[in-house]
């Protein structure tokens, strides 16, 4: 009997030292995505989570730089975005089935005519090796010719309108999105928005009259919370480094537009991935967009203006009790009851 015990003790502490010594993948699911793209070097890891980004995009491919970017992300409890492509066949691919990585298959498939028969193969092929963890893509913009909507697990958007474009067209393409994922019985699928933070400038233009300007802190700010309201249930940036091209965290004026609005849609990833959507407090005519969710016995509503002119804000929710995040002021009771909102402005509510 003593014997016994002992052997059945034994077993039971092997089982508990693997338990604390063996990683496990964590499901993207559990949280509410922040990241940015680009990212190069594993040393911004730890300030990128102090600023509120919870997962990252690395564009390098090869086994030991994947291997590295994952083990860091783990040490700081972040996700990482990366190719599969050098990782299917090498010694790592046991060890990254247990790394919190979502897989990266293409780069917007539907700029380069790749087949959505081939992404679909490269999904299945990597799914059939990472069975436990998600896949995902980006694509141009929402709608698309080819039908690339029922491939791997998470869709992703990038538009990028400023200067050239209306500044709610990135909401717009999300919404667009979101609509081909619902008429294919597609709802619960993510959608991922994928939002300006570079200079146009910085790139290659065919046209002639080229356009630039780093999006202000109120275009970030407004794409980001538009993009919220229309389905995007994770948001990226775009982006960080490139191979010819300085760091974005290098340059302080831009880089605090953009932290800024991070910190706040972290201190928010909560509600949105947690809370329940329930129906606003008060009617909302268009131009004016909003959304409420239910979370910890509050209610939080976040209202839009996507006109280019002022709105007025509809008497009813000046008389709700609520406190005005975000913002200097505590409500905006301190104005007269012909309160207007800005073109593109955000208000963030908590009743």
């Amino acid at each position: 009997m003593k014997k016994s015990c002992l052997i059945l003790f034994s077993f039971t502490a092997c089982l508990l030292v693997f338990s604390f010594t063996k990683a496990f993948a964590k499901d993207i699911s559990e949280v509410f995505p922040i990241g940015i793209y680009c990212v190069d070097d594993t040393k911004y890891i730890k300030d990128l989570k102090e600023c509120g980004f919870n997962i990252i995009q690395t564009y390098k491919k090869d086994k030991e730089t994947v291997k590295k970017f994952a083990l860091e992300c783990g040490n700081h409890d972040m996700f990482l975005l990366a190719y599969p492509d050098e990782i299917i066949q090498s010694d790592y691919t046991e060890e990254a089935k247990n790394r919190n990585i979502v897989w990266y298959l293409f780069d917007e498939p539907d700029i380069f005519n790749y087949p959505p028969a081939d992404l679909k193969e490269k999904d299945k092929a990597v799914k059939a090796i990472f069975p436990n963890q998600k896949t995902a893509f980006v694509i141009s913009q929402g709608g698309t010719e080819n039908d690339y909507y029922s491939i791997a697990d998470i869709l992703m958007v990038d538009w990028y309108p400023v200067p050239h474009l209306p500044l709610k067209s990135l909401g717009d393409q999300i919404y667009i999105a979101r609509k081909e994922l619902d008429n294919r019985n597609l709802r619960e699928k993510p959608l991922w928005a994928v939002i300006q933070a570079f200079d146009w400038f910085d790139f290659p233009q065919k046209r002639e009259d080229k356009v630039g300007g780093f999006p202000s802190y109120e275009q970030i700010r407004f794409m980001t919370y538009h993009a919220v309201l229309n389905g995007a249930e994770g948001i990226f940036y775009f982006y960080f480094k490139t191979k010819d091209k300085g760091l974005l965290i290098e340059n302080k004026e831009n880089w605090d537009r953009l932290a800024k609005v991070v910190k706040e849609i972290s201190a928010l990833s909560d509600i949105f991935i947690k809370g329940k959507i329930i129906d606003n407090p008060v009617i909302i005519d268009y131009p004016l967009i909003m959304k409420t969710w239910e979370y910890e016995g509050k209610r939080y509503s976040i209202i839009a203006n996507i006109n280019i002119e002022e709105e007025l804000l509809p008497f009813g929710l000046l008389d709700k009790k609520y406190k005005l995040k975000f913002e200097k002021s505590a409500s905006l009771k301190t104005v007269n009851r012909g309160q207007k909102i800005k073109p593109f402005r955000v208000y963030v509510l908590e009743f």
